[in-house]
């Protein structure tokens, strides 16, 4: 089963990057991007932004495409993320409180010697250093008939 259907970003601010910690069953405790499931007709824009809003409470607008990450997931899903860089437009930072345990600021170099176990999935660091040092692909190369 591949489940195609993940969007997040990565939010970066004065040198520290967004990371949510989760409180599901199969990840409770471990560290993700604000990232969630696309809902029905949604498109990856939109999933991306409404996900970091509901995660982080931030408002963010896309700033391009960092990657698309493959992973098998702690159900044992082939699973596939449209990962994005997010820029803060507004909003008062706080976790979401049904489904997270913590958000938080954290800073680059912390990121860097945090062990692959303590993520989400084993992309989460990659992706944050693929915004920093690649950089990302204007999103007006991508396109989505889902509006």
């Amino acid at each position: 089963m591949v489940d195609v259907g993940a969007s997040g970003v990565v939010i970066l601010k004065d040198g520290k990057v967004v990371l949510v910690q989760e409180n599901k069953d199969y990840n409770r405790g471990l560290w993700n991007l604000p990232c969630g499931k696309l809902e029905p007709n949604e498109n990856i824009f939109k999933a991306a932004v409404r996900e970091a809003k509901e995660e982080t409470n931030l408002d963010v607008e896309l700033d391009g495409l960092v990657g698309v990450y493959q992973s098998i997931n702690q159900k044992g899903v082939d699973a596939i993320r449209f990962i994005f860089k997010a820029k803060v437009l507004g909003g008062v930072f706080r976790k979401q409180e049904d489904e997270l345990l913590d958000a938080r600021w954290f800073d680059l170099e912390e990121v860097k010697r945090m062990r692959i176990e303590e993520f989400s999935w084993p992309g989460v660091r990659d992706a944050v250093m693929d915004c920093i040092h690649r950089g990302t692909i204007d999103s007006k190369y991508l396109t989505s008939y889902i509006k």
